[in-house]
């Protein structure tokens, strides 16, 4: 972080523009959590940050642009989260799909700041189309891996069911 002096000529820090960002998206988390969707204001998301509105609406300019870059990085490390665990796993469909079990519900994304988030963008999804868009496509992808490891684990075992059930019963 690069050093400044403010008007008084005291030193303070400045923290590069992705760092700012980054702590914003953090407290705007926090705050959808103890307050839900319709009570998160850009001033709470500020005084959780430890910050001034006026910083918030510099890097985000609004509330909705807040919200839908927190909402793609949450989808974002979600999504690189489970696709890392199951390229991690084993070779056989049963190791896939534990490690996808284990990423899906790893404690990086299963914060309790997080699942309120996720459960607010969700709420709000019926409303939004944006929303939506964001938080289907990606449990399309993970539907997706599950139907395919339910599959592959169904003809190795002949076991009988119907992979895309029970896919959808797991997730």
């Amino acid at each position: 972080m690069a050093a400044v002096a403010d008007e008084r000529g005291k030193s303070r820090r400045r923290a590069p523009k992705e760092a700012r960002r980054e702590q914003l998206m953090d407290a705007t988390l926090a705050v959808l959590g103890r307050k839900g969707f319709a009570k998160t204001t850009l001033a709470d998301v500020a005084e959780a940050a430890g910050l001034s509105r006026g910083i918030v609406n510099f890097h985000f300019e609004s509330k909705e642009k807040l919200l839908r870059e927190t909402l793609t990085r949450l989808s974002a490390e979600y999504d690189a989260c489970w696709r890392a665990g199951l390229a991690a796993a084993g070779p056989g469909p049963a190791e896939r799909l534990r490690a996808l079990l284990e990423a899906d519900l790893s404690e990086a994304l299963c914060t309790p700041e997080k699942l309120a988030a996720w459960f607010a963008f969700f709420a709000e999804s019926g409303a939004r189309e944006e929303y939506r868009d964001l938080c289907w496509a990606r449990d399309d992808a993970l539907l997706a891996a599950f139907s395919g490891l339910c599959e592959e684990l169904e003809t190795e075992g002949a076991y009988g069911y119907d992979a895309r059930r029970t896919a959808m019963a797991i997730y």
